[in-house]
C-alpha cells in the first residue's frame, strides 16, 4: 500500500501528458523562404552571382507575402578583418564587385509588374568596414592613398579604432534593390553605358573577369559579353549616422529576386529578412 501515492501521481502525469500543448515558439503562421550562402566566397557558392543577366537561374522560389531570409556577403566579397591594415586595400579585385544572392523566382509575377519590396529586419555581422581604394569609387582624383576603417558592429552601434571617439548609431538599410534584367533591357542598358562612355562619363561596361557564374558571365562564358555590372554608379551602402558624423561603411550585402521574364534585389548589412510583395502595376520603360 505503500507504493500507491507514487503510482498514483504516475498516473496523473501520464493524463496530463496527453493534453500537452506545444510550446508557443513552435506555433507557425508565415512561410519563409531562407537563402543561405555558402563556401568562404562567391565564387564556391552556387546561390551567389555578381553580374546581370537573364540566362541566370533562381535559386529558389517565394510567393507574394513569403518572408524571405537572405545570408549575404560583404560588399567587395574580400577577405578584410578586424586587423586589416591600408595595404590590404591594394590587393582587393574590384571585379569582385558586388556579389549578390539569390536571384529568388516570384510566382505569379509577370513582365511590367511591380515588385513591391518591404525590409523587415537587418541583422548585421560583427565586422565591417569603410575603404577608400585608388583609382575606384568617388572622387578618385582627390583620394588617392588606400585606406580602411574596421568596425566593429552590433544592434546599437559602429565603432572603429581607425576612427577614434565615434560611436555611430546602427541605421542599416539595404544596398539596393532591383530587378534581373531581360534581353531587351540588357539590350537598352548596354546601349546606354557604351552612350555614356563616349560622352566622357563613367561607365562599366561588361567585364568577364571574376565574373559569376563563370559558365555564363565569365572568360569563357555563354554571355560574357552582355552581362552586365552589379556596381552602380550611385550606391549605397549599409550607414550609420550621427548628428556630428556621417559616414558610409562598406558592409553592405546583397541579394536578389526575379520573376518571371526577369527580376533581382539586393540587400544589405550581412543578413537580412525581407517581406517581399507583387502587385500589378504597369511601370513605363524610359
Amino acid at each position: 500500500m505503500r507504493l500507491m501515492p507514487a503510482l498514483l501521481v504516475a498516473i496523473a502525469a501520464a493524463s496530463v501528458g496527453q493534453f500537452a500543448f506545444a510550446d508557443t515558439a513552435d506555433v507557425k503562421t508565415q512561410t519563409i523562404v531562407e537563402v543561405k550562402k555558402k563556401g568562404a566566397h562567391c565564387e564556391q557558392d552556387p546561390n551567389c552571382f555578381n553580374r546581370y543577366h537573364p540566362a541566370i537561374k533562381p535559386v529558389a522560389r517565394a510567393k507574394p507575402g513569403d518572408l524571405i531570409v537572405v545570408h549575404t556577403r560583404d560588399a567587395l566579397d574580400s577577405n578584410l578583418n578586424i586587423n586589416s591594415k591600408a595595404k590590404d586595400v591594394t590587393a582587393i579585385d574590384v571585379n569582385l564587385i558586388h556579389p549578390m544572392t539569390g536571384p529568388i523566382y516570384i510566382e505569379g509575377a509577370k513582365r511590367g509588374d511591380v515588385l513591391a519590396v518591404k525590409l523587415i529586419d537587418i541583422n548585421p555581422n560583427e565586422y565591417g568596414y569603410t575603404t577608400i581604394i585608388p583609382g575606384f569609387g568617388f572622387l578618385p582624383d582627390l583620394y588617392t592613398e588606400p585606406f580602411v576603417a574596421n568596425w566593429k558592429l552590433n544592434r546599437r552601434e559602429a565603432v572603429s579604432a581607425e576612427v577614434p571617439g565615434v560611436r555611430i548609431p546602427m541605421n542599416g538599410f539595404m544596398g539596393s534593390v532591383g530587378v534581373m534584367p531581360g534581353e531587351a533591357e540588357v539590350d537598352k542598358w548596354l546601349a546606354r553605358e557604351t552612350q555614356l562612355g563616349k560622352a566622357g562619363g563613367v561607365a562599366l561596361p561588361p567585364e568577364p573577369t571574376s565574373a559569376r557564374p563563370a559558365d555564363i558571365c565569365g572568360p569563357n562564358g555563354s554571355h560574357k559579353d552582355k552581362c552586365l555590372r552589379t556596381i552602380h554608379r550611385v550606391k549605397t551602402a549599409a550607414t550609420w549616422t550621427s548628428s556630428k558624423w556621417s559616414k558610409v561603411l562598406r558592409c553592405c550585402c546583397h541579394a536578389s529576386l526575379t520573376a518571371a521574364a526577369s527580376s533581382s534585389a539586393t540587400c544589405t548589412t550581412h543578413r537580412a529578412m525581407a517581406k517581399w510583395q507583387v502587385r500589378r502595376s504597369k511601370w513605363a520603360q524610359s
